[in-house]
C-alpha cells in the first residue's frame, strides 16, 4: 500500500493521543543555537534545542532568509535519534522553511538538540533564524507552554566579523484566514479547512491521528462532526467518499510537506 509506512507511524502515535479539554500547561524553552559569526562561502550549523522536558509528540518550523543563506542539509541530532522517536524533516525552499515533526508511543525525557541544519552563507549581512508553528505535548496531550528563542549570525566578507550575536525572544503566533487558502496552504470551503478535523485552524499530525482514531473506532466523535453535518468532505482527503487510513496518511504527509495536495 502506498502509504503503508506512514499509516503505521500514525497508528503508533494514536496510542499516545487522548482528547483532553483541561490539558495542563508545562513550560519549556525552545531555542536556536548557532555560531556568533561566519564568512561568505562557509557552511555553518544551526541547532534547535529544547530545555529538559517530558515529550511524546509535536512539530515546529525553522524560518530563514534564503537571500542570505541556503540550507544544505537537515537531520535529527544523534541524541534525538538515540531516543528512538519517529520523525520527519522537510525543507520548503520557496517558503524559506524547514519543517520538523515527531511522535512516540510513550513519554520520553529529553534535553538537547532536536535537529541540526547545515546552512551556507551566501552574502554579507545578518541572518536570523526563527521558530514558528510550535506544538509539543506529552503522552497525555499536556501541551508545553513554549518560550521561543530565535537566533542570529553575522556574515562577513573576507574578514571575519568580530561582532557577537544576540538571541531575541519571539512568541510564535497563528492567524486564521477567511480566504480560500489557509496560512499553511490548505484549501478552505464553507468556513472549514480540508484536513483540519480537530478544528484548531491548521492541518497537522494531530488531525491525522484524529482521523485514524475514527477509522479504528466508529463511535469516536471528531470535533469536525460537531461543527457540520458535511464533516466527511473535510476528512475524506482521497475523495473516495469513505473515511480510511489513506486519508490519515494524506493528512500526515501534509503536516510536514507544504507541497502535498490533500484534496485529490
Amino acid at each position: 500500500m502506498k502509504y503503508k509506512r506512514i499509516i503505521s507511524l500514525i497508528m503508533t502515535f494514536v496510542m499516545l493521543i487522548s482528547v483532553s479539554a483541561n490539558a495542563e500547561e508545562i513550560s519549556a524553552v525552545l531555542r536556536v543555537n548557532t555560531a556568533e559569526n561566519t564568512t561568505v562561502g562557509d557552511n555553518f550549523t544551526v541547532k534547535v534545542e529544547l530545555s529538559e522536558s517530558i515529550i511524546a509528540g509535536g512539530e515546529f518550523t525553522l524560518k530563514y532568509d534564503k537571500d542570505i543563506v541556503e540550507v544544505v542539509s537537515g537531520e535529527a541530532s544523534e541524541e534525538f535519534k538515540a531516543k528512538g522517536i519517529s520523525y520527519q524533516i522537510n525543507k520548503d525552499y520557496d517558503e524559506n522553511l524547514c519543517y520538523f515533526t515527531f511522535f512516540n508511543a510513550e513519554n520520553v525525557r529529553f534535553e538537547g538538540a532536536f535537529a541540526e541544519f547545515t546552512f551556507k552563507a551566501l552574502k554579507e549581512g545578518e541572518a536570523e533564524f526563527t521558530i514558528n508553528n510550535v506544538s509539543i505535548s506529552d503522552y497525555d496531550l499536556n501541551e508545553l507552554k513554549i518560550d521561543v528563542k530565535s537566533g542570529k549570525i553575522k556574515i562577513g566578507g573576507n574578514e571575519s566579523s568580530s561582532e557577537s550575536t544576540s538571541e531575541s525572544s519571539s512568541e510564535s503566533t497563528s492567524e486564521s484566514s477567511s480566504e480560500s487558502t489557509s496560512e499553511n496552504g490548505s484549501e478552505i470551503s464553507g468556513g472549514f479547512i480540508y484536513g483540519d478535523v480537530n478544528c484548531d485552524g491548521t492541518v497537522n499530525v494531530k488531525d491525522a491521528v484524529t482521523v485514524m482514531k475514527k477509522v479504528l473506532d466508529v463511535t469516536f466523535i471528531m470535533p469536525i462532526e460537531n461543527k457540520t453535518k458535511d464533516w466527511l468532505q473535510y476528512a475524506d482527503m482521497s475523495g473516495d467518499k469513505i473515511l480510511g487510513a489513506d486519508d490519515a496518511a494524506l493528512i500526515f504527509k501534509k503536516s510536514y510537506d507544504e507541497n502535498e495536495k490533500i484534496r485529490q
